[in-house]
C-alpha cells in the first residue's frame, strides 16, 4: 500500500519490523534448540532439521504464531499510520485538536462510529468558536 498524497510508503514503522524480527529471532532460537539436538549440533544441521518437519501440525503452530503476531502488529501501525497522516490533513486545512469534556465523550459514546449522527455531533463541538476557544489543545 503506497499513499503519495500523505506522505506514507506503507512499508511500516521501523519499529514494527524490529519487533517482527525479533519474535522472528526468538521462535527461530526455540527452534533450533528443539530440532538443533545436544549443545555440539551446527546451525546448518538444525536449519536441515527444520525443513523435515512440514507435517501439518507443525505448519499450522508456525502459521498461526507468525500470522497472528504479524496481522496484529501491522495493523496497529498501519492504523496509526493513516490516523497520523489524517491528523496532519485536518492541521492543514485549519482544523485545530480540543480536549472533549466529560460530557461530550458521554455524548459521543451514544453514537455509533462512522455514522451521520456522530459526524454532526462532533461537527458542532469542534466548529463552535466558543468550544475552540476553551478547549484547544495547545501542542509543544
Amino acid at each position: 500500500m503506497r499513499r503519495r498524497d500523505a506522505g506514507q510508503d506503507g512499508d511500516g514503522a521501523a519499529e514494527t519490523a524490529q519487533a517482527l524480527d525479533a519474535l522472528s529471532s526468538v521462535d527461530l532460537a526455540m527452534i533450533l534448540r528443539t530440532y538443533g539436538g545436544g549443545g555440539d549440533a551446527s546451525a546448518q544441521m538444525a536449519a536441515a532439521n527444520i525443513g523435515m518437519h512440514h507435517d501439518a501440525a507443525n505448519v499450522a503452530r508456525r502459521t498461526a504464531n507468525f500470522g497472528a503476531k504479524y496481522q496484529a502488529m501491522t495493523r496497529s501501525d498501519v492504523r496509526a499510520q493513516l490516523q497520523a497522516a489524517l491528523d496532519q490533513c485536518l492541521v492543514e486545512r485549519g482544523y485545530v485538536r480540543i480536549m472533549l469534556t466529560q460530557d461530550q465523550v458521554r455524548g459521543l459514546a451514544k453514537l455509533s462510529r462512522g455514522t451521520a449522527e456522530r459526524t454532526a455531533y462532533l461537527h458542532a463541538i469542534d466548529s463552535d468558536p466558543a468550544v475552540i476557544a476553551v478547549q484547544r489543545v495547545i501542542e509543544e
